[in-house]
C-alpha cells in the first residue's frame, strides 16, 4: 500500500475512506462479510473499484478489521490497485473507525479544507455519480448524504406494539452511503461526539447533532443496498444475474 507524505496529503482535496472494518455479525459468518466472494469477487471491492477508478478520488482510506490488513492487501493486489491510499485497522463501531481514519489523516498533514467522503464497506453498488454529487455539494456546503425519500408511510413506536404517532411521508428520507463532509467539521463533531460519549451509525446524523450543520442532501436510489443479512446476499446475487 502506498504511503504518502504529509505533503502529499495536504494537496489532495478529494479523500474518500472506504469502511470494512465491521466483524458482521447479524450477517451470521464466522468471517466478516465484506470478505466473502458474492456475485463472483470479494464484497469489499465493488467499493473499492469505484473508488479506484474514480478521476474525482484523490487518495483512499481502507479501513479494516484488526487481522485484515495483509488480506485486504492482497485482494486489492489481485484486483489491479494503483490509486494513492493506505490500510488502517478500524474500532469496534463505524463511528470509531470513521474517527480513526480521520486521526490518520490529520495526524500526517491532511488539508483542513479538504473533503472527506465515508463509504460504508456492505454497499455494493457504489456509483460515480454519488461522488460527484457528494463532493460537489460538501466542497460548497460542508456535508452532504446520500439519501432517498420515504415511499411508504412512517410511524414513531415508543412502546412495544403501540403506535405513538405518524411522520409526515414527504419529510422522510431514509439515509444511505457515501456521504461527504469537510475533514475540519467531521473531525470536530467526532471529538465532541467521543467526549460525550454519544455514538451515531451514520456521519451525517453525528454531525447534525454535534455541530448543528444541516447536510445536503444527495439522490441516491433503492438498488443501492445495504448487504446485513443472507438474504440481502441472495438479492444481490440475483440481480446480477
Amino acid at each position: 500500500m502506498k504511503r504518502m507524505s504529509e505533503t502529499s496529503l495536504a494537496t489532495y482535496s478529494h479523500i474518500a475512506v472506504l469502511l470494512l472494518g465491521g466483524l458482521g455479525t447479524r450477517f451470521g459468518s464466522s468471517k466478516p462479510k465484506q470478505f466473502l466472494p458474492m456475485g463472483g469477487q470479494p464484497l469489499c471491492l465493488y467499493g473499492a473499484k469505484v473508488l479506484e477508478s474514480s478521476p474525482v478520488v484523490d487518495f483512499i482510506v481502507y479501513v479494516v478489521p484488526e487481522g485484515y490488513t495483509k488480506n485486504f492487501a492482497l485482494i486489492l493486489a489481485n484486483a489491479g490497485h494503483a490509486k494513492p491510499s493506505v490500510i488502517i485497522v478500524g474500532g469496534s463501531t463505524r463511528q470509531e473507525s470513521g474517527h480513526l481514519a480521520v486521526k490518520y489523516l490529520l495526524e500526517h498533514g491532511a488539508n483542513l479544507n479538504a473533503s472527506l467522503l465515508l463509504q460504508d464497506g456492505d454497499r455494493p453498488r457504489l456509483l460515480e455519480r454519488y461522488l460527484v454529487d457528494n463532493f460537489a455539494i460538501a466542497d460548497e456546503f460542508g456535508a452532504s448524504v446520500t439519501a432517498i425519500p420515504a415511499t411508504d408511510s412512517v410511524a414513531i413506536c415508543k412502546e412495544k406494539g403501540v403506535l405513538d404517532g405518524y411522520i409526515p411521508r414527504q419529510e422522510v428520507y431514509l439515509l444511505q452511503t457515501p456521504q461527504a463532509f469537510k475533514i475540519s467539521l467531521l473531525a470536530e463533531a467526532m471529538e465532541l461526539a467521543q467526549k460525550a460519549g454519544k455514538n451515531y451509525t451514520d456521519d451525517g446524523s453525528l454531525v447534525l447533532a454535534m455541530k448543528g450543520i444541516n447536510p445536503h442532501l444527495v439522490l441516491g436510489d433503492k438498488r443501492n443496498i445495504k448487504i446485513t443479512t443472507k438474504k440481502d446476499q441472495d438479492d444481490f446475487e440475483e440481480s446480477q444475474g
